[in-house]
């Protein structure tokens, strides 16, 4: 039987389980989603089609709706938007717990953070590719979100193929969905921020930590009010 796939061609292995899950987590949001690192921007806004969303990135060649280092957004604690996805983009922070942490302090209370990460062997720096991380990794990087959710995606035949360089019409869909929690392809993770967060801010390891806002403060949350 074949399995239903998205509606876009020559889609990376990696980006079905990405996209299904997204799709799965879509009808847990309202109000405003800020998409960190604004991978497949326009796929995952026709997902949100009912919130308002928002896009960042540090390179301002994404053309993001705001130019900043996401472990400095330009948001007042607990005021920014309901909603995080971050997808595809731990892996390339030299501080992960940082950024998280960003996350829980400007998330609303109770917002929902999305986020997906591979488990593949392949480097690919975008501008720099450090961590690969287990689910007990993600589980501690995560102590302190409530309702924390942690599942594989992906199994061994489905690592060999993208290893390969293979895409979606390559592999044999009945495969695809095959459970395989040792050898999986990447994880997908959900959690909520807690209606009270430690105000003491986390120390950084990354002192030369950037930040390069297009928005200031006011105009960013004027973008989360739209």
């Amino acid at each position: 039987m074949e399995v239903a796939r998205p509606a876009f061609p020559h889609v990376p292995i990696d980006r079905y389980y990405i996209y299904h899950f997204l799709k799965r987590q879509a009808g847990r949001v309202s109000g405003t989603v800020l998409n960190v690192g604004a991978d497949g921007a326009d796929t995952i806004r026709a997902l949100f089609a009912h919130c308002s969303y928002v896009t960042v990135d540090l390179q301002g060649s994404k053309q993001p709706d705001i130019v900043c280092d996401a472990r400095a957004l330009p948001f007042a604690a607990g005021e920014g938007p309901d909603c995080i996805l971050c997808s595809q983009v731990l892996e390339h922070a030299d501080d992960p717990g940082g950024l998280l942490h960003e996350f829980r302090r400007v998330l609303r209370p109770r917002g929902l953070l999305m986020l997906t990460t591979p488990f593949h062997p392949i480097y690919h720096a975008d501008p720099d590719d450090y961590w690969r991380f287990t689910e007990s990794g993600l589980r501690m990087l995560l102590d302190g979100w409530d309702d924390v959710v942690v599942e594989p995606y992906g199994n061994r035949w489905m690592q060999i193929a993208f290893v390969q360089g293979k895409d979606l019409r390559d592999v044999d869909t009945r495969l695809l969905d095959v459970p395989d929690p040792y050898v999986p392809l990447g994880f997908a993770c959900t959690a909520v921020r807690p209606e009270r967060v430690p105000t003491r801010p986390r120390r950084s390891g990354c002192p030369h930590a950037r930040t390069s806002v297009r928005n200031s403060r006011g105009s960013a949350a004027r973008r989360l009010r739209r």
